[in-house]
């Protein structure tokens, strides 16, 4: 398990299959662009699904954010407007 993970206290209450589901997307994403992010989150989402899971808007929070850790601050920046523009259209509804 990545340490950025296994030190977070905050993943300490998921779901274990959901945990290594997260993991395994970490690991296999940290350092990518965010526009190489986006089909691995929708495949990842499929795959959940799968399972008959789903993440809770506060574990994508949580899982972003640990993949934000090794990203340029431009990069971050677009991650969060995605977040806030998702976050907002919820809110519409």
């Amino acid at each position: 398990m990545s340490q950025s993970i296994k030190n977070n206290p905050e993943f300490s209450s998921i779901n274990p299959q959901k945990l290594e589901l997260i993991d395994d997307f970490v690991q296999q994403n940290q350092g990518k662009k965010v526009q190489e992010l986006i089909p691995q989150f929708i495949a990842l989402k499929s795959k959940m699904v799968q399972k008959g899971l789903s993440f809770t808007p506060a574990e994508s929070e949580l899982m972003l954010n640990v993949l934000k850790q090794s990203m340029t601050p431009e990069e971050q920046k677009r991650v969060e407007q995605m977040q806030n523009m998702v976050h907002n259209k919820k809110n519409a509804f």
